[in-house]
């Protein structure tokens, strides 16, 4: 229900967590740079996602059908959120 991914992590890549259904909590790291499209789609069960202010792009459909996603905190460092 909860993944800590490594701060070295740069780039999650297209569909590293697609259909994860149990996923309730994410920690996104500090070196995060991109989100890939379809990264969390249909992680239905994931709540609120604050991403660090390193991102700068936000994939394609990354958060489809996330049905009970209420927050995304958006760092300033973001340039590109890609929609369909």
């Amino acid at each position: 229900t909860r993944i800590n991914i490594p701060n070295r992590t740069e780039r999650i890549g297209v569909f590293a967590f697609l259909n994860c259904e149990n996923l309730e909590e994410i920690t996104l790291p500090y070196n995060l740079k991109e989100i890939s499209p379809f990264c969390f789609s249909s992680c239905i069960k994931l709540k609120s996602v604050s991403i660090p202010g390193k991102v700068t792009l936000i994939g394609e459909m990354a958060f489809n059908d996330c049905l009970n996603l209420e927050e995304i905190k958006l760092p300033k460092s973001i340039k590109k959120i890609v929609f369909s």
